[in-house]
């Protein structure tokens, strides 16, 4: 097989501005650029009006709500746990970028089709499999249990061939 693009792989960032508040892990999260700008036209108005709050530098938040069980064996809210508290915030700028992989892409040896070579194996159009080198490999007939061979054949090298232990003469 012809390699007609090599695989490449290529970080993608993708950036959030942060801010935290309480002991529960509460907070914001907007997409922004590098430098935490956030691009207020692509907010909703509920996101928006968060956003607002939070670059004044403090939010008004209700915790958790609290029950216990009462006199009559039922829950109920224990008071005061629903009382509006604000809290302090700054916003922090995090990488939350990933990694991209772009396949390679190969040209059949059979019919000179282009295979997108991104997983263990890859089959062109034409029914011809390949590695994800690109290396051709056997007809599927000759794989594992239809030819009699069982996982432990195909795994290890007989003492008696003349190949070592990794299928090499």
């Amino acid at each position: 097989m012809r390699i007609i693009k090599q695989r490449t792989h290529e970080y993608v960032p993708h950036y959030l501005l942060t801010f935290s508040y309480g002991k529960e892990g509460c907070g914001f999260s907007f997409e922004c650029d590098k430098d935490g700008k956030v691009d207020e036209s692509k907010l909703n108005p509920c996101a928006l009006e968060s956003y607002k709050e939070c670059m004044s530098g403090q939010v008004v938040a209700s915790p958790r709500q609290h029950y216990r069980v009462g006199a009559d064996g039922e829950y109920e809210p224990v008071p005061g746990c629903r009382q509006q508290i604000t809290y302090k915030v700054s916003g922090v700028v995090q990488d939350y970028g990933k990694w991209q992989h772009d396949p390679a892409v190969g040209e059949c040896n059979r019919c000179k089709r282009e295979v997108v070579l991104h997983g263990f194996t890859n089959t062109c159009e034409c029914g011809a499999d390949y590695n994800m080198s690109g290396q051709q490999l056997a007809d599927r007939s000759q794989w594992g249990e239809e030819t009699g061979e069982s996982l432990s054949d195909i795994l290890s090298a007989d003492a008696d061939d003349d190949y070592n232990d990794y299928g090499c003469q």
